[in-house]
């Protein structure tokens, strides 16, 4: 029973994502560790008896067409030895027998180190019940869940390089030094999407892929990574003014891109500065279904250095992937305050610009265009990126 000797029974499931690998489509949830299973879908005209150690699962919500099956029972990721969370999977071609599948690997770590682990997501080791007491993190009884260890392969991988971001965000400029107000380390988000040199270098005039950003790649893989504020002991402290408190944003998330390079060691190439994914449009112009009357909607925005910015206090991406029959688009699927689903179309072109900054698209043009508003000689300046 985990620590102690109370009983709390199995951990609630949340977090759940799907992937497509090789073709198959495998369900990713969080409990107190990390479980993934192998579906399968079909209309129930063509549907078929569940084979032994397959689960045909209970349409709870409604009555629809679809029979969904789970092909084996929940496998644990073990993130190399330890629990984990929203880990992001994705599939690159195998390097050593290309007519083999994809090789599947899970990130496990985004920043400072990206570190990837590949898995055999259908097959399991058994680890013994009393080394899965000593990594679950709460007092849930141990069960054989938990103990189907998805068949990790070879070592983590570890990447030696951290990009800094392509820009700083007010945060940065207001808390420096070792007073920031989020946290160093990244969390899964999404991935993977692939961008190419080209696709990047689309996005402005002046873009400099240096070697040591773009390595010997044609494309990268790009994902979405999210970070929270560090929590402070004093936030509950009566002493302190909440005129101080006001200053630091309390328990919000802001997310980021990052591109890594599509081969181990998986090295970590660029990311982005920090940025928020909104609230609905309040118009009612948006399709999909919400409750418009919902606080948490609309509520919760992150406040910090006694100003209010229009992001969610959670931000949460679940999916990202390239829109269909649109490769130069991309789709974003995350959640607000747990509460609303919504979906943004993002353009590899924007994307781009996050992660590799035209230099020229500052204030440059700006004051150049004052300059000659007021006929004072502009410098021209040497082509420095090509």
């Amino acid at each position: 029973d985990g620590y102690g000797t109370t009983y709390f029974g199995e951990p609630t499931f949340m977090d759940y994502r799907l992937f497509t690998l090789n073709d198959n489509l495998y369900l990713h949830a969080n409990a107190d560790v990390t479980v993934v299973t192998q579906l399968d879908l079909r209309s129930k005209e063509y549907g078929r008896k569940p084979r032994k150690g397959q689960f045909l699962l209970d349409i709870v919500y409604g009555e629809d067409n679809l029979e969904v099956t789970m092909l084996h029972d929940f496998n644990t990721i073990w993130s190399g030895g330890d629990r984990g969370k929203n880990f992001a999977l994705f599939s690159v071609p195998n390097q050593t027998h290309p007519d083999e599948p994809d090789a599947v690997y899970a990130e496990v770590d985004i920043n400072p180190s990206h570190n990837v682990q590949q898995l055999y997501l259908d097959e399991i080791e058994m680890i013994k019940r009393n080394i899965v007491k000593k990594r679950i993190r709460r007092n849930w009884t141990v069960d054989r869940i938990m103990m189907r260890k998805a068949k990790p392969a070879g070592n983590i991988t570890e990447s030696k390089y951290e990009p800094s971001p392509s820009f700083f965000t007010v945060d940065e400029h207001w808390f420096p030094g070792l007073r920031p107000a989020f946290r160093r380390a990244g969390h899964g988000g999404a991935c993977c999407v692939s961008l190419s040199r080209k696709e990047a270098l689309a996005q402005g005039k002046h873009i400099k892929l240096a070697q040591e950003s773009w390595g010997e790649n044609d494309y990268l893989l790009v994902g979405v990574a999210h970070t929270s504020v560090i929590w402070r002991r004093w936030y509950s402290d009566k002493a302190v003014p909440d005129s101080a408190k006001n200053m630091i944003p309390h328990t919000h998330y802001v997310s980021f891109f990052y591109a890594f390079e599509p081969r181990p060691p998986f090295e970590l190439r660029a990311r982005s500065g920090y940025f928020c994914l909104g609230f609905a449009g309040a118009d009612g112009t948006e399709g999909g279904m919400f409750n418009p009357h919902s606080v948490l909607t609309i509520n919760r925005k992150l406040s910090q250095g006694n100003e209010t910015f229009s992001c969610p206090q959670i931000n949460f991406v679940s999916s990202f992937i390239e829109k269909v029959e649109e490769p130069d688009s991309t789709v974003i699927g995350y959640g607000i305050n747990d509460c609303t689903p919504r979906l943004v179309e993002v353009t590899k072109k924007e994307i781009a610009r996050m992660l590799f900054s035209d230099p020229w698209d500052m204030k440059m043009e700006e004051a150049k265009n004052e300059a000659v508003a007021q006929n004072i000689p502009w410098p021209q300046l040497p082509q420095m990126w090509g």
